[in-house]
């Protein structure tokens, strides 16, 4: 995997394989490719399904997830 950067003056952007990511927020991002989601399908069957209950409960730690990172922007919004 190819990784430099682009850019100059006002800052410079990863670009990577081919592709400049125009962010300058050093987190790096997953791209959804029909790849990936072919391996997550994968794995959800591996797991026993989209409807067995370790599957659930990975979903639900992932809400919980998601709505921590949400309740984090809003107080840092808020200050």
């Amino acid at each position: 995997m190819e990784k430099t950067t682009f850019g100059g003056g006002g800052g410079s952007y990863p670009y990577e394989n081919g592709v400049v990511m125009m962010t300058r927020d050093p987190r790096p991002r997953l791209r959804w490719t029909a790849d990936l989601h072919d391996r997550f399908v994968d794995a959800v069957t591996k797991l026993g399904g989209p409807d067995s209950k370790f599957t659930q409960i990975i979903l639900l730690f992932s809400c919980l997830n998601f709505i921590q990172y949400l309740a984090r922007e809003i107080d840092s919004l808020l200050d």
